[in-house]
């Protein structure tokens, strides 16, 4: 009996215990939603967004290239000769024609005075033989063989004023003249090269595209480019385009004309080239953090109605700036900028921000 009270007891006391715990749980008020909830209880996206408007678009292609002289040559003697003059100076400018050097001639004006002085000789012979010759006082042959002889003489004199020529040499363009490796009165041959001889205006400059672009290319296209320590942007034309596409690259080799008038731009220089394709008036652009890439396809976030509404989209040409929507997309939707890994279909949003496209 004694042990029944005893249990009788305890299951009392539990109950009133639960009893209490109940009433306490009863009386506790209901936790409340967090801030910003959907009625479903998932959290409403916040993002700011973006208006799609139409822009002017230059489509380019943006490459690099160096520039080089438009003509260069190495100025060296046909003949060996001794140098006797230098008349030019290291890095100046000089028109065609200038005389550089002069060669020793003295053995060729010798040879001349000879050939000279052989040919009046020939020519007083010829006169008298030819007042003979009137009254049949010498044969034809005789006369004949001196005005052969005189004709001998011209054409050495000939051989002999194009080899004092060559003991000149000038600059066969107008042009700046390079370093200078020989020094007064010193041997030269053919093989020596004495200096160089560049035209820097105008430049070439020698860039290499992708061979997609090769039927957007035309002979005549504009380019710009840019220098470093040159504020400036030169405009360039290309003039010619390499027909075969490198296999090694898969790049086609152009060659646009700089003007260089003030010579602030040297042979050899880096330059930045933007090749100018096409304009477009009604370009789509929007910022690059905007497209989900996937593995199938690429998605923009659409605000809609308070909603999210994802959307396929085909893009294009793409900059650390904007990308390109060739299809996916209209003019004056509203698509999100941030909060783009936290939406999903359908899912609420509100717009903390909004901003405007281009122009």
């Amino acid at each position: 009996m004694k042990k029944k009270a005893t249990l009788h007891t305890t299951l009392a006391l539990i109950g009133l215990i639960l009893l209490g715990t109940s009433c306490h749980k009863s009386d506790a008020p209901a936790a409340a939603p967090p801030t910003g909830a959907q009625k479903g209880g998932a959290p409403m996206l916040s993002a700011t967004g973006f208006v799609v408007k139409p822009i002017t678009k230059n489509n380019k292609i943006v490459s690099s290239g160096r520039l080089a002289a438009n003509e260069l040559v190495s100025i060296q003697p046909e003949i060996n000769g001794k140098i006797t003059e230098i008349l030019f100076s290291e890095g100046a400018t000089l028109s065609k024609g200038a005389l550089l050097i002069k060669l020793s001639d003295t053995d060729l004006q010798a040879q001349m005075l000879k050939v000279n002085t052989q040919r009046q000789l020939a020519v007083t012979t010829e006169q008298r033989q030819k007042k003979l010759l009137d009254i049949n006082g010498i044969s034809r042959q005789e006369y004949d063989l001196t005005t052969t002889q005189i004709k001998g003489f011209d054409a050495d004199l000939e051989i002999l004023k194009a080899q004092l020529e060559k003991t000149e040499i000038r600059a066969p363009f107008s042009g700046v003249m390079g370093l200078r490796n020989v020094s007064l009165g010193a041997v030269v041959s053919p093989a020596t090269v004495i200096s160089t001889l560049q035209q820097v205006n105008p430049l070439k400059l020698e860039f290499s595209v992708p061979e997609k672009y090769l039927p957007q290319l035309k002979v005549g296209q504009k380019i710009r480019c840019s220098f470093a320590g040159l504020s400036d942007t030169l405009i360039g034309s290309i003039y010619v385009i390499n027909p075969t596409i490198d296999a090694v690259t898969g790049t086609i080799l152009a060659k646009a004309k700089i003007d260089n008038p003030k010579n602030k731009l040297s042979p050899g220089q880096f330059a930045n080239v933007e090749v100018v394709l096409n304009s477009n008036p009604t370009a789509m652009v929007i910022p690059p953090q905007s497209v989900i890439p996937g593995t199938r396809f690429k998605q923009v976030a659409v605000y809609k109605n308070g909603e999210v509404l994802m959307k396929q989209v085909i893009t294009g040409d793409r900059t650390e700036s904007e990308v390109e929507i060739l299809q996916g997309l209209a003019f004056g939707d509203t698509i999100l900028t941030t909060g783009i890994m936290q939406a999903r279909d359908k899912a609420k949003v509100k717009l903390s921000g909004i901003v405007n496209g281009s122009e």
